[in-house]
């Protein structure tokens, strides 16, 4: 029997793992109504296997927003000219590794001793509640050292805060821990 569903925003799409060599990449999914022929387009692009058995989309055109805060440390020595980049890890999947480039706070020098960095992250589909991050540095630039006090990622529709704690120098040349 039909159900007339309205606008579709989400998706949720998994596989039961089972069969050999069972997994999968999902390039999008895309919703018709029938009535109305009126069109959703869902994209993905990245495989469904082993732990990565499901995952949730939004519509082409609608974000997950997230406002990401990163303090620097305040001993001598703990800003950074390297590139930093930060993953998201939740129970829907996980983000690409995402360049932290465009400070709201510091327009020219990013990651400096004592200061606040905001970002603003749009994600194509949801990485559900957020259980960890991945946080990177390049290792480029004369000061390449970094001391990561702390950094909040808030996911903005929701209001929702995830709080990691580093106190962590990133001293090597690519430096990468997970939070």
């Amino acid at each position: 029997v039909p159900v007339a569903l309205g606008n579709v925003d989400k998706v949720r799409v998994w596989h039961d793992g089972s069969g050999m060599a069972s997994g999968w990449f999902l390039e999008a999914v895309v919703v018709t109504n029938m009535d109305t022929n009126e069109s959703w387009r869902f994209s993905c692009g990245r495989w469904l296997d082993g732990s990565k058995k499901w995952v949730e989309l939004t519509a082409d055109g609608f974000q997950t927003q997230y406002m990401i805060t990163v303090v620097t440390g305040s001993d001598r020595g703990a800003g950074t000219d390297s590139k930093v980049s930060i993953q998201l890890h939740g129970d829907h999947g996980e983000s690409e590794a995402i360049t932290l480039s465009n400070s709201k706070t510091s327009k020219f020098d990013k990651f400096e001793r004592g200061d606040t960095d905001i970002f603003d992250l749009e994600l194509r589909s949801s990485v559900g509640d957020l259980q960890s991050a991945t946080v990177m540095m390049s290792g480029d630039g004369l000061l390449a050292a970094w001391q990561l006090d702390h950094i909040i990622i808030e996911e903005v529709t929701t209001q929702r805060k995830f709080y990691l704690w580093g106190h962590l120098w990133f001293k090597s040349p690519v430096f990468k821990t997970r939070l």
